[in-house]
């Protein structure tokens, strides 16, 4: 199931129209609409807040998995920012790569990076200072 088709059937879970949705999310109606048939895609920190408003994950948003929820674990409170190094020249070629995407194309790789470290029990929220 795509983004598309997932926000579809959990706004309509929830029984509220595209227009309490834009209200609640603090867009316009057409954004909402738009993001329903496909056309857009939000940024990724929309991404991140419309998951929140569901109770879902990024991962469930974008329809790379079933499961609403990630598996809780108790060390998740444990651990704060993910632990990796970068050389310059790697940071510096992710950097030229993301230069080069379409807004549309940096929340779906934000929105994946995201959805992957809460799987792995990352708290992003305060590794973003959310």
């Amino acid at each position: 199931m795509n983004f598309a088709l997932r926000l579809k059937e959990l706004r309509e879970q929830k029984h509220i129209s595209q227009k309490q949705l834009a209200l609640d999310l603090g867009v316009g109606v057409g954004s909402v609409g738009m993001w329903e048939s496909s056309d857009r895609t939000p940024p990724a920190r929309k991404l991140k807040i419309i998951a929140d408003y569901f109770d879902v994950t990024i991962d469930y948003l974008l329809g790379g998995n079933d499961k609403k929820q990630p598996i809780t674990d108790s060390r998740k409170d444990i651990i704060e920012r993910p632990t990796f190094d970068l050389s310059d020249r790697e940071l510096v070629d992710l950097l030229k790569l993301y230069k080069v995407m379409t807004e549309i194309q940096k929340a779906h790789v934000l929105g994946y990076i995201i959805a992957y470290l809460e799987r792995e029990g990352v708290n992003v929220k305060n590794v973003l200072g959310y």
